[in-house]
């Protein structure tokens, strides 16, 4: 297991560097555009989203009303449902042993907010936006760059009890999440390593 999470770790350390060096040619953080890991040791599968959040939940502003925070749950149960996402070949036998989700939100575990709170928070951000009224222009330019670099990263372990069998994965990402349009993927086997792009009409990876 020790081997497994250090060999996963460096895939995703070159997986970001490639994605760095990607980003100083094409512009960083693209809507529609999700970056995908996917490591083998043993019989074990690591796979690892990193994604725009409007790729996900179709915005990238932090949930501020009952609506946003709804949106933000089910999107976020959804992307826990792992054995839904990543279909591998069913002689494999491979089960969903754990997941972790999150996003760049400071607050997004937190979902459920108490309407007191709620309303005194949003009380709050009235007095600050009307002091801060003659800087609104930059307050906008900040609030964008902000939203333009809002994220959600995920990661889905399983084991599977026959992974000499495992050939490919059907990856059903974009049907849950329909923004998504391409996935970046790097992947590495016992045996290999590649890369492809994956989108909603070429979305089985393939060993």
């Amino acid at each position: 297991m020790l081997f497994l999470k250090s060999l996963f770790f460096l895939l995703v350390s070159f997986t970001s560097a490639v994605m760095a060096s990607e980003n100083r040619q094409h512009s960083s953080h693209e809507h529609g555009v999700g970056q995908l890991d996917v490591a083998q040791e043993s019989s074990e599968f690591q796979i690892a989203l990193t994604s725009p959040a409007v790729n996900i939940f179709g915005f990238e502003h932090a949930p501020h009303d009952q609506e946003d925070h709804k949106m933000v749950e089910k999107k976020l149960a959804e992307l826990e449902k792992g054995e839904v996402l990543f279909v591998f070949p069913e002689g494999a036998n491979c089960r969903l042993k754990d997941v972790h989700v999150a996003t760049s939100w400071a607050d997004h575990e937190n979902t459920k907010t108490e309407s007191t709170e709620h309303k005194q928070a949003e009380r709050e951000h009235r007095a600050e936006h009307e002091h801060k009224e003659h800087d609104e222009d930059e307050h906008e330019d900040h609030e964008e760059d902000e939203q333009t670099h809002a994220d959600v990263t995920a990661s889905w372990h399983f084991a599977c009890a026959h992974p000499q069998t495992v050939d490919r994965i059907h990856v059903k990402l974009f049907e849950r999440f329909p923004q998504t349009e391409h996935l970046r993927v790097q992947w590495t086997t016992q045996n290999k390593q590649g890369a492809v792009e994956l989108s909603s009409t070429h979305s089985v990876l393939r060993f």
